[in-house]
Order: C-alpha cells, then sequence, then structure tokens
C-alpha cells in the first residue's frame, strides 16, 4: 500500500489557512482545479516512480504496476474518479491505463453539467462508499443522495455502491476516537464506526483480490457481502 502525499492540499495546508475543520470557506480555498490536477499528476509520477525503482531494487520488483487499486477520501475521491478517466470543464480529463480497479470514498457528481457524460471514460472496476448521513463538508451544496448518486451515472458493468445507514463523512477517513470526531457528529454514528470501519476493510478487501488478482472467491463473496445492516445498501450494475 502506498499512500500518496499532496502537498498544497493536505493536513498541514488545511491548518496552515484554517482553525478548525468547521471552517468552510477556507477548506473551500484549498479544492481548487488547479490543485485537483496537481494531485491527479502526483499519482501518475508515483506509479512511475515505483516503476522506475522495479528495475534497480530489489524490494520493489514484485509490485505490479500494470494493475494498480486506487482509493481515495473526499478530495480524494475526486483525485481517484479525474485519474480513471472524469472530465471536468475545461478538461476532457486524464487516464491513466496502470490502474485497473478505483475505490472512491464519499464522491460526489460533478457539480455542474452531465454526470453521465463527465463519468462516461471510467471503464474501470468502481466502488463507491458513502453513508446516508455523508452530507456537505465544504459549503458546496453536495448532500448525501448527491453522493450516492455517482453508482448511477457511472457506466454500466464492473461497478458497485455500498452504502451505509448512520456513516456520516468521517466514517470513511481512516480515523477513529478524537482524530474523527473533527465535525459534529451523531452519536449513533461514533457508535457504529468500529462497524463501518471494518465492513469497509473487507469489502474494499475482496474488490482489489477480485479485480486485481482475479480471485473467483472473492467475486462470489461480493455478489452479497456479510455483514450489512438491516438498511445499509449493496448494489451492482
Amino acid at each position: 500500500v502506498l499512500h500518496v502525499q499532496h502537498p498544497g492540499s493536505d493536513l498541514d495546508a488545511v491548518r496552515a489557512v484554517a482553525n478548525s475543520f468547521t471552517d468552510k470557506a477556507a477548506l473551500r480555498s484549498l479544492g481548487t482545479a488547479g490543485q485537483l490536477l496537481a494531485r491527479m499528476q502526483d499519482v501518475v509520477f508515483a506509479i512511475d516512480e515505483i516503476a522506475r525503482r522495479k528495475t534497480t531494487e530489489t524490494a520493489w520488483r514484485l509490485v505490479r504496476t500494470d494493475a494498480v487499486g486506487m482509493a481515495g477520501h473526499s478530495f480524494g475521491a475526486h483525485t481517484t474518479l479525474g485519474v480513471g478517466g472524469q472530465a471536468f470543464p475545461g478538461f476532457a480529463g486524464m487516464h491513466e491505463p496502470r490502474i485497473a480497479a478505483l475505490v472512491p470514498l464519499s464522491p460526489s457528481v460533478p457539480a455542474r453539467g452531465d454526470a453521465v457524460k463527465a463519468l462516461a471514460a471510467l471503464t474501470q472496476p468502481t466502488l463507491c462508499i458513502t453513508g446516508t448521513l455523508d452530507d456537505d463538508m465544504l459549503g458546496n451544496g453536495v448532500t448525501a443522495d448527491k453522493r450516492a448518486s455517482v453508482f448511477a451515472a457511472l457506466p454500466t458493468g464492473h461497478k458497485a455502491l455500498l452504502l451505509l445507514a448512520g456513516a456520516d463523512h468521517m466514517s470513511f477517513g481512516g480515523m477513529t476516537g478524537r482524530d474523527a470526531n473533527i465535525v459534529p457528529r451523531q452519536t449513533l454514528t461514533t457508535a457504529l464506526q468500529a462497524q463501518h470501519h471494518a465492513l469497509v476493510a473487507r469489502i474494499t478487501t475482496d474488490w482489489w483480490r477480485a479485480h486485481l488478482q482475479g480471485d473467483m472467491a472473492a467475486k462470489i463473496r461480493l455478489l452479497m457481502p456479510q455483514g450489512l445492516g438491516d438498511a445499509d445498501v449493496w448494489r451492482v450494475g
């Protein structure tokens, strides 16, 4: 697993402009088109660098740069979809062929234009993960429904949606305890966090195994994942 750092829109950048994560205007100032393009270029650079190291360093030789899985949360979900082929106003999009499967966590449909057209080039297996309380973090009108509707806008075939009841935006940020409570959250959401983390870990592992390794057992498990709550949604298309 490689965690790509994005100077200019990472936690250090947030701390430089905002006193808290409830300062939506400050957060919006970092989520620019220029920063998104820089993030996408960071990903391509990272894959290029891995390919280079494979030729010179033994520890990297078993890494497959021809079948990379990419996941990202929030702005990272935009980055994930962008590298996968999403088109943007004034930019036809980037399609990195070495990325073979995607997991955008807390994605959202484009604020403007036709989402179906914007996502038409995303033919890689794509698993969208969001929650019923996963709404607006930046003051730009994003709703939980808009996040879940990315699934419907993607091309048919090799796509899935995991919609967790009671999960909010921070449920998918990978943080726990006080670190996850940097914004106001419902008591039910924090109570469900460990369960949600375990479920996301299990399903995404099967997603990678199925689509990067051709694991048939994982593909079968993904037909109806175990452990879903009564109000959770799993959809494939």
